[in-house]
């Protein structure tokens, strides 16, 4: 058996696992199931990803956010495996790819050449009766029929007679392959067929080439002698290096008043009866930082983007930056401790933990910025950095359960001021439904804002208690998951 008929095996074995284990079910066991076969077909197809430690680290990623999923059933897990799991696939097919977001790529490139592995060889040679031009055929024939698809499905949601004469159709199918078919079960399956070939067919995006020609560190680039002269040169480059130091050191004393005031008004003098207004100055500090730090980013990115690294008076201007750095990094402190004190009068909520990451993040790329400016790499080597931390705080989010953290945090009377039930009831997910009716009496004591009464407390969980049970209802025990179990032994 030839490597492409063994991928072509692993691709509709996958497909066939992925309709057994997801179809009309929620994800819990069956996703780590599925992961581990997932990345054991990655492992098997493609052996030169087996010494890459890249390609190990999103399978680590990978299972770990897929035990996430089993325990707590987090969004920001779901959605940290799914991302984990197609950057697996990227490194795997390309074990020298070092930026997370091209081994992103290289996987989503795949769900255009999915198709065409089904009539190729991993040589490029055609199989025999398809044509010498796969997409040539491809535009003769999927095209029309992707074409017809759309005006099928227009023609079915909008004419019951005809919606009704095709469920008969496709159910006298279904009877004759002994299989339950449907519209949407093709159309699940097909996007299962998608997601798998484009992991475990191999695509060749030329990002690896790219990559090669991305050093991590700058070179001094002598301008040719025939065009220029150097005392021309250096004079020009001497003009550029005044320009950019007088540029950061007015940068610098702006940004410096912003830091006195947030020092002498939020940090040591807050006025204590301006809590309620915390609301509006964490979100215009939150702007503010998002503002400087891509300033800063994108004048030291023009600054220090090629000879000026190797002007002999550099080191002055590395002072000036190395300042200007670090004051966006008090910018960020100050951010911090505005989102701290709402967080100790409010409670918690999605967004004040999101800025506290972003603050981590944030951090980071500065440092990670000054050793660019200090070292003298290069901007890929920069992105390449903060990728996979971006990477690594998507997987750390996964790994809390944020709904049940808010809920036992804003119940627990940390919070100075009024509690928002409303927004525990209603906005935060059914994760927390057990704490919920565990705390039901205490919840109408709370001093809380907006105000509920007793009955639309209760109403509001007894909704939240129906609609969970609806979505419970056919599940089989490849949706288990802690979270959900939990509440459905509190509901009894």
């Amino acid at each position: 058996m030839n490597q492409s008929t063994i991928r072509t095996f692993f691709v509709l074995l996958a497909t066939l696992l992925f309709n057994y284990c997801f179809w009309q079910e929620n994800m819990g066991l069956n996703t780590l199931f599925f992961a581990m076969f997932y990345l054991a077909g990655l492992w098997f197809l493609f052996p030169a990803c087996r010494k890459n430690y890249r390609f190990w680290a999103t399978c680590g990623g990978t299972l770990l956010t897929a035990g996430m999923i089993v325990i707590h059933n987090s969004i920001a897990a779901k959605i940290a495996f799914i991302l984990s799991a197609m950057c697996a696939a990227g490194f795997a097919q390309e074990k020298d790819m070092r930026f997370i977001l091209n081994a992103l790529w290289q996987y989503a490139r795949g769900w255009w050449y999915a198709p065409g592995h089904l009539f190729t060889t991993d040589t490029g040679i055609k199989k025999p009766g398809f044509g010498y031009n796969f997409w040539r055929n491809t535009k003769l024939g999927v095209v029309p029929l992707l074409v017809v698809s759309v005006f099928y499905l227009l023609y079915y949601a909008a004419n019951d007679k005809f919606a009704g004469l095709s469920d008969r159709f496709w159910n006298q199918v279904g009877e004759i392959l002994s299989f339950d078919v449907s519209i949407p079960h093709l159309l699940f399956v097909l996007f299962g067929f998608f997601l798998i070939g484009a992991a475990f067919w191999y695509n060749d995006a030329g990002l690896v080439a790219r990559e090669a020609e991305q050093p991590d560190t700058l070179t001094h680039i002598r301008p040719p002698k025939k065009r220029y002269i150097e005392s021309t040169s250096m004079l020009g480059l001497r003009q550029e290096f005044r320009q950019s130091l007088i540029l950061l050191w007015m940068l610098n004393m702006l940004l410096f008043i912003v830091n006195l005031t947030d020092i002498l008004y939020v940090w040591f003098g807050f006025d204590q009866s301006a809590q309620a207004d915390l609301k509006g100055y964490v979100h215009e500090g939150t702007y503010i930082l998002i503002a400087s730090i891509l300033l800063a980013m994108g004048v030291l990115f023009f600054l220090f983007r090629k000879n000026l690294n190797f002007f002999p008076g550099s080191a002055a201007l590395k002072t000036v930056a190395a300042i200007w750095l670090a004051q966006n990094a008090l910018l960020a402190v100050s951010v911090g401790i505005r989102n701290w004190r709402y967080i100790d009068f409010h409670g918690l909520a999605y967004k004040r933990i999101g800025v506290m990451l972003f603050l981590g993040l944030v951090f980071f790329g500065l440092i990670t910025l000054w050793r660019k400016i200090d070292r003298k790499m290069s901007m890929f080597w920069l992105w390449r950095q903060n990728g996979w931390a971006f990477y690594g705080l998507l997987v750390f989010n996964a790994c809390i359960n944020w709904d049940v953290f808010i809920t036992r945090y804003n119940l627990s009377g940390a919070p100075k001021s009024n509690v928002d039930v409303y927004y525990l009831v209603y906005t935060v997910s059914d994760k927390n439904l057990f704490l919920l009716e565990q705390n039901i009496a205490l919840l109408p004591t709370l001093n809380m804002y907006p105000a509920m009464t007793e009955e639309q407390i209760k109403s509001g969980v007894t909704l939240k208690r129906k609609h969970f049970d609806s979505k419970m209802s056919g599940l089989s025990w490849k949706s288990w998951n802690r979270a959900d179990a939990r509440n459905t032994i509190s509901g009894k």
